[in-house]
């Protein structure tokens, strides 16, 4: 039967156990110390986890809104993103989130970095690009319309199927964020923005999950692992319990000794007290380590006579904190083939073996191991695949149940030998349904130990490479991120793609190709006058002083492509082919009005940000008759787009309309007249004269007119003039 009585300790929970039979051997992570008299401590160790993943939700996250720009959305169950118009005017909602992130060592190798959000509620643009831009400010709660400044970095196409969608942000981790807590320049966390310009076809919600929902939070996964070193486990160094000196001690005086001490005279001696020293190692794991004390009792020796007889005493022995498990070297891999690996390393003291490993980032799925106590260990790793990716950790247990354990190291299998290349067909060029010019190229590729990555070429430049290794592999090009104009994308190139397997066999095909070519991106119309304006005028030729004014919008929609997929590359990032682009709106070259198709008027823009044009048209002297207006915006690359509208200059018609209405207020009478021009042109009112017949007007004056009258005695007749 075993009585434990519980006592907790920093990292470790220890137990005083008395045992009246023989102690069972302890499961390994537990450490047994003998403290005699059937006592003993039983240390439980806690269990060793490798930090190489972060998985959190945000530590803050919120939206603005420009129709409410003086409230806070930090309590808000979403994260909004819409440009969209209404009664208010055209709405904008932007979102903001921030992740802690010192928990990733600083000098963590960064290997994927995912975000990811539940989208509960769309409207409007299907698909539409919701770009994730890094905020260079930093920013708190509440926040407020506009937000944080921010740059583009990275964007996806999202529908309007409700579900998780995911932005990789493997870069901004890796560059900007990584080792620092939320608000610790230069982390200040992302906005999610999609489009704001373009009008009706841009518009759009999108409605996604925040912290403070109570499903679907958005959360960050983060895998990464550490330089491989050989850090060996560090322990604190033991140190030796001063030595008694021996002495020659009188009889019948008291003596001092850790021992029992031989002796010709029956003499009691003093006992060495052991004091219990809670000792905390570097590794994390609390030990309790037994450090004798020396302490001295003063005891009499009862000696049947007084005679002062010299005793020699034992020395005690000299005990030390025991040596704790460590790994001295390694561990390291060697011997590395397509299927087997060696793995080696050294620890102080003689201990068994164990090698966890697996192809996961996370889990260890396979181990193998020796019960044998040694320093130099060594176990074979066999069954592995070839050119695959492994993660490994080292353990070691000695007798005395002390226990180490490595950080976790990575390696690769070598490629198989292979003399034959893949096969790759069915090379095929897609123009996807969206408005931008966006196309997919698709190719089939197979071989009998699997692809490692297709290549394409436009014209023998290479433009991208699929690393998926599945039987079709597939790109998506994006003509303006290549830096191709419309004039020089829309013609004839060759398209090639080139399939290699693990042993850098190679295989490919290519076609010639001529992309359809389309219309220019331009947004462009007239937005005054109306459809079939009409102008009326008195008689057949407009007088001085007729005018019309034309007005129209025109921009470019154009892309935006940065390089690493970061429009600001960090320091020490070297330029890379562009893999991120983002649109933007920019001025046409310019605008041309032409009347019946003669060209009256050039509009050039006069900043960056000027999409309007405006002619005004002097219709003085101009006959009755219809005429046609028409407003050409050309691009930048020379391509155009067109607008018109029909005018008609008419002859107008005169119309007056007069009621009277008479209204009795108690001793009088109040007439209201009312005249309505229901003509086509304008008419100029000079007189109105009404009469009367038994009463008489009360003159009084109005905001617009100076009322007269004239009251006949004899007729009782009284005419009114306005």
């Amino acid at each position: 039967m075993t009585t434990m009585v519980a006592h907790n300790l920093v990292g470790s929970v220890v137990y005083a156990a008395k045992e009246t039979a023989s102690a069972p051997r302890p499961p390994t992570g537990v450490q047994v110390h003998s403290q005699g008299n059937d006592r003993y401590l039983v240390v439980i160790l806690p269990a060793s986890h490798p930090a190489d993943t972060y998985n959190q939700q945000p530590y803050i996250d919120t939206y603005v809104y420009s129709i409410t720009p003086s409230t806070s959305y930090c309590t808000s169950t979403k994260l909004a993103v819409q440009y969209n118009s209404s009664e208010f005017g055209t709405e904008y909602q932007r979102a903001f989130v921030g992740f802690h992130l010192s928990s990733i060592p600083s000098d963590a190798i960064i290997d994927s970095a995912i975000f990811y959000a539940y989208l509960y509620d769309a409207w409007g643009s299907d698909p539409v690009h919701i770009g994730l831009r890094r905020v260079t400010a930093n920013w708190n709660c509440p926040l407020y319309w506009p937000g944080p400044k921010s740059v583009p970095t990275t964007s996806r196409s999202i529908g309007t199927k409700v579900g998780w969608y995911s932005w990789d942000v493997t870069a901004l981790v890796a560059n900007y964020w990584k080792g620092k807590n939320f608000g610790q320049n230069p982390n200040y966390g992302f906005e999610l923005r999609g489009p704001e310009t373009g009008g009706v076809k841009y518009y759009h919600y999108r409605y996604f999950r925040s912290k403070n929902a109570s499903s679907g939070r958005p959360f960050l996964v983060v895998q990464y692992h550490l330089p491989a070193t050989d850090t060996p486990t560090p322990t604190r160094t033991p140190t030796d319990t001063p030595t008694a000196t021996p002495t020659h001690t009188p009889t019948g005086t008291p003596t001092s000794t850790s021992t029992s001490t031989p002796s010709r005279t029956p003499t009691r001696t003093p006992t060495l007290t052991s004091t219990h020293t809670p000792t905390q190692t570097p590794t994390g794991t609390s030990t309790l380590t037994l450090t004798p004390t020396h302490t001295p009792t003063r005891t009499p020796t009862r000696t049947p006579t007084p005679t002062r007889t010299p005793t020699k005493t034992l020395t005690p022995t000299s005990t030390s904190t025991p040596l704790a498990l460590r790994i001295v070297a390694g561990p390291r891999v060697s011997e590395i083939t397509a299927t087997s690996a060696v793995i080696t390393w050294t620890t102080n003291i003689p201990a068994d073996s164990v090698v966890r490993y697996g192809r996961r980032s996370v889990l260890f799925t396979d181990q193998v191991g020796d019960a044998g106590h040694v320093t130099e260990h060594r176990l074979v790793l066999s069954g592995l695949v070839a050119s695959t990716t492994y993660r490994y950790r080292v353990e070691s247990t000695d007798a005395a149940e002390r226990h180490v354990t490595s950080r976790s190291g990575y390696f690769k299998t070598a490629a198989k030998l292979d003399n034959q290349a893949p096969v790759i067909s069915q090379l095929r060029f897609v123009r996807l349904p969206t408005e931008a010019e966006y196309y997919l190229i698709e190719v089939d590729a197979s071989d009998e130990d699997g692809i490692e990555r297709v290549d394409f070429y436009i014209d023998d430049q290479l433009i991208g490479s699929d690393h998926s290794g599945g039987d079709e592999a597939s790109m998506l090009l994006a003509p303006a991120a290549m830096g191709f104009s419309r004039v020089e994308f829309f013609r004839r190139h060759r398209l090639r793609a080139r399939a290699v397997d693990h042993h850098a066999a190679a295989g490919e095909a290519s076609s010639l190709f001529v992309p359809p070519d389309e219309d220019p991106l331009i947004d462009m119309w007239i937005i005054a006058p109306a459809p079939d304006h009409t102008i009326y005028i008195d008689g057949g030729i407009a007088p001085p002083g007729t005018a019309l004014d034309v007005e129209v919008y025109a921009a470019e929609r154009g892309w935006h492509c940065g390089s690493s997929g970061f429009l600001d590359p960090p320091p020490g990032v070297p330029p890379q082919p562009p893999r991120s682009c983002i649109e933007t709106t920019d001025p046409v070259d310019r605008v041309e009005f032409y009347i019946d198709g003669v060209l009256v008027h050039t509009s050039y823009p006069s900043s960056s940000s000027d999409y309007g044009h405006e002619y005004f048209w002097n219709v003085s002297g101009m006959p009755t008759g219809t005429y046609t207006i028409r407003a050409v915006a050309y691009a930048s690359d020379g391509s155009r787009a067109e607008d018109s509208r029909t005018v008609r200059i008419e002859r107008g018609e005169y119309g007056l309309e007069v009621r009277r209405m008479v209204t009795r207020i108690d001793n009088y009478f109040r007439v209201a007249l009312w005249m309505t021009n229901t003509g086509t042109i304008d008419i100029q009112l000079d007189t109105v004269e009404d009469n009367l017949v038994g009463f008489q007007a009360v003159g009084r004056d109005g905001y617009n007119y100076v009322l007269t009258s004239d009251y006949n005695d004899i007729t009782g007749r009284c005419d009114v003039t306005l």
